[in-house]
């Protein structure tokens, strides 16, 4: 009877504190150049699923607004393509920040949002390998 109960106000805890956060339903997408961008996106136009590219010169760029307030996301899913990655001069390397990469994660774990990496070499970055 406890377990039970116990099982019973976990879930309860769970799906209050999810759904007082929201999302749009709109996919972020992060590309390198208009090209690949149009080959991740070609699919949500296909299914009418709405998207915003972010195009990622090797300069780097600003991220968008990811959210609008502490529980609202302005995205609901998120794609990177190749890691946005240029040949530096140290080596491969994305053009997004550690700070931006964070920034990304910490809005996937407040909102339940998953991303996506596409063409991307395994690493520990991604999980075990």
């Amino acid at each position: 009877m406890l377990r039970s109960t116990l099982g019973t106000l976990l879930a309860l805890h769970a799906i209050g504190t999810y759904a007082a956060h929201s999302v749009s339903n709109t996919i972020l997408v992060f590309a390198r150049d208009a090209a690949s961008a149009s080959s991740a996106t070609s699919g949500f136009q296909g299914y009418g699923i709405p998207y915003e590219v972010v195009l990622v010169p090797q300069g780097g760029v600003t991220l968008p607004s990811l959210s609008a307030s502490a529980i609202e996301g302005n995205y609901g899913g998120i794609v990177v393509l190749s890691e946005v990655a240029y040949l530096f001069a140290a080596g491969w390397g994305s053009a997004l920040t550690a700070a931006q990469w964070q920034a990304l994660y910490d809005y996937q774990t407040g909102f339940g949002v998953r991303m996506v990496r596409l063409d991307v070499f395994p690493s520990t970055d991604l999980g075990k390998i």
